[in-house]
């Protein structure tokens, strides 16, 4: 926790240069809300170093570093029996839920991929007027680096009735 009160999400990595192996640095990113990241301020940073100083050996120093936060829109298209039609709106709100659920900041990590099947699985998996879940405009893993950290930025839902 920050000055404030506000968390964050951070990861840590020793370097890997023969020199530098006690160089740790810590990507970090401050808690804005259940679905955004921002970057963290001098206090949160200073409070940081703070509070990890006795818990580290002599001899290792931490760099804070500001993680990279790389956003995504999400298009779904969400394929139904047409007698559910009437209930479009109801089936919206869960799909919704179960993205932004998926989404959540502290249900994402830094490094961490992204794979299109893995939303859709969860949407069909938990809402069961769904026939068929995909996500249209991406077909690949979206890899990240380990000082990157995934966010939805806007996301679409396009039904088809069958």
């Amino acid at each position: 926790k920050g000055p404030l009160g506000t968390s964050a999400k951070a990861t840590a990595v020793t370097r890997k240069a023969f020199g530098s192996a006690n160089i740790i640095d810590g990507y970090l990113l401050e808690k804005a809300s259940n679905l955004q990241l921002q970057k963290a301020s001098i206090a949160f940073k200073q409070a940081m170093l703070n509070s990890m100083e006795d818990k580290k050996m002599l001899t290792d120093e931490i760099v804070l570093v500001d993680g990279l936060v790389r956003t995504l829109d999400l298009d779904l298209r969400i394929t139904l029996d047409r007698r559910f039609q009437n209930v479009e709106d109801s089936i919206k709100n869960k799909i919704g839920t179960i993205v932004t659920n998926y989404f959540n900041v502290d249900n994402r990590d830094f490094g961490e991929s992204f794979f299109p099947t893995d939303i859709a699985r969860e949407v069909f998996s938990n809402v069961p007027e769904v026939r068929i879940a995909e996500v249209t405009n991406y077909k690949d893993t979206l890899n990240l680096e380990i000082n990157e950290i995934l966010q939805l930025n806007n996301f679409s839902l396009n039904f088809n009735y069958v």
